[in-house]
């Protein structure tokens, strides 16, 4: 995710919390003194969604073909960041020979979804985008 995403995110959580005390305030959210319009912010919301679900997806899908917990969590984290190799088992000093080949598949995925955004890959596979007009 990228920093003015995250940003975004928390300050609106700042401000969802602050509207519970104040629910008559307005409260924009200011990221370098401009305010983030509402559909921005709902869009770095969907957003994180889609990516932290990706994650815990690719989370089950190393935990269900046996890899361990953390390293299983850790392999879909860096791999949908494009972050680089992880520590542990799979990490920089032992090659990924011994990961089942459709987890060589998987990752490969998340890691295109990592660099391609994952709304332009969502885009990709829904039906409307394929349609004739």
């Amino acid at each position: 995710m990228k920093s003015i995403r995250i940003a975004i995110l928390l300050k609106s959580m700042r401000n969802e919390f602050n509207r519970i005390l104040h629910p008559n305030a307005i409260l924009p959210v200011r990221v370098n003194g401009k305010v983030i319009p509402q559909s921005t912010r709902q869009g770095v919301l969907t957003f994180s969604i889609f990516f932290f679900a990706l994650v815990f997806v690719g989370w089950f899908f190393y935990l269900a073909i046996g890899i361990d917990i953390a390293e299983a969590y850790g392999i879909s984290l860096s791999c949908l960041s494009n972050i680089g190799l992880t520590i542990g088992y799979h990490g920089c000093n032992i090659p990924w020979n011994d990961m089942p080949t459709i987890g060589k598949w998987f990752s490969t995925f998340l890691m295109l979804v990592g660099r391609l955004e994952v709304f332009s890959v969502l885009l990709v596979i829904t039906p409307a985008f394929w349609k004739h007009r």
